[in-house]
């Protein structure tokens, strides 16, 4: 190889790896800004626990949002009554994961603060470092396509249709009867957490 050959050979080289370098900080830069955007949605009031939304498990893992559904209606900061067997049941075959929206860390702290205090999550029937919270509804959304769960279950129809089409099954507790949803196949339709066919699933 000639003198010219070698400088040419090494000019392209060196071009070669200068983009290369190029390319992967701006692959790091891109991933950094969806983490933060996404840290956004995601908080937990125990600061000291590490959730691995990947690990293997042997139940399906579900998603449920808290108010109008496993809270108490008129009182958001306890668990619904009328929900314990229903929950304890659902242990059984799933993986459950509870996401509450809430309108500041206020009420953040006063719900986590208050049912962290119920039996079923002293018992260990349910997880507590599994209760997020976010501030807007479609941060339960974002929140279930992180934890990819294989059932997503909320009150709002506007959520569900927004994320039914990232999510295997969704399932919409509501009173009404949301046209939007009527031809999607993977969702589901009831007005209350005990009406839904999860009720009659077993794993064998």
């Amino acid at each position: 190889m000639t003198e010219k050959s070698r400088n040419l050979f090494y000019k392209f080289v060196g071009g070669v790896t200068v983009a290369t370098l190029v390319a992967i900080g701006l692959w790091w830069l891109n991933s950094l800004d969806d983490e933060e955007e996404f840290s956004d949605f995601i908080q937990n009031a125990d600061n000291d626990s590490n959730i691995n939304f990947n690990e293997n498990h042997t139940k399906i893992k579900i998603v449920i949002s808290g108010k109008n559904i496993i809270l108490n209606s008129s009182n958001p900061k306890e668990i619904d009554d009328k929900q314990i067997a229903t929950l304890f049941a659902l242990s059984d075959n799933f993986d459950i994961y509870i996401v509450i929206q809430v309108k500041d860390e206020n009420e953040q702290n006063e719900i986590f603060n208050s049912i962290s205090k119920h039996e079923i999550f002293k018992t260990g029937i349910l997880n507590i470092n599994k209760v997020l919270f976010c501030s807007t509804a479609p941060g339960k959304g974002h929140i279930a396509r992180h934890i990819e769960p294989y059932i997503f279950i909320d009150d709002n129809v506007e959520t569900i249709e927004n994320f039914s089409k990232f999510i295997p099954r969704t399932i919409c507790i509501t009173e009404s009867d949301p046209i939007s949803l009527k031809d999607k196949n993977n969702v589901e339709i009831v007005n209350s957490l005990e009406k839904c066919s999860l009720m009659k699933f077993k794993i064998n």
